[in-house]
């Protein structure tokens, strides 16, 4: 027993120390997140949406600060809509002359309730 909890803290704490490396692949960072999170599920541990929002943001590198301002403001978002503002956010960093994809020109149409554009400070 004392090792089925072990492992589970293992992962935990392995989820909780994820972080998002300039550069590195997108899909990488979130299905390594998700495998973490597969393996909890295993173990019967629920992650909730909420903490799996607070470890994506704390995850996030200083350049996509804008990305946590949005989540951390917007209590309904869905994990799909952050795994689009991050994939939106990293197509706009490898193209930066096409800024239609970028997260600070973009509508939120990621939130229902939420219309208004959002424009860097």
């Amino acid at each position: 027993m004392a090792s089925n909890e072990q492992a589970i803290q293992n992962l935990r704490n392995k989820l909780s120390s994820q972080l998002y490396v300039e550069g590195a692949e997108r899909e990488e960072h979130m299905n390594q997140f998700n495998n973490i999170i597969a393996q909890l599920a295993l173990q019967d541990i629920n992650v909730t949406e909420a903490e799996k929002k607070s470890l994506i943001i704390r995850s996030l590198p200083k350049s996509m600060s804008l990305i946590s301002t949005v989540v951390s403001a917007t209590p309904t978002m869905t994990m799909e809509a952050i795994d689009a503002l991050v994939r939106r956010d990293i197509e706009s960093e490898k193209n930066p002359n096409n800024q239609k994809g970028s997260t600070k020109t973009t509508y939120c149409q990621h939130f229902p309730t939420h219309s208004r554009k959002f424009e860097p400070y």
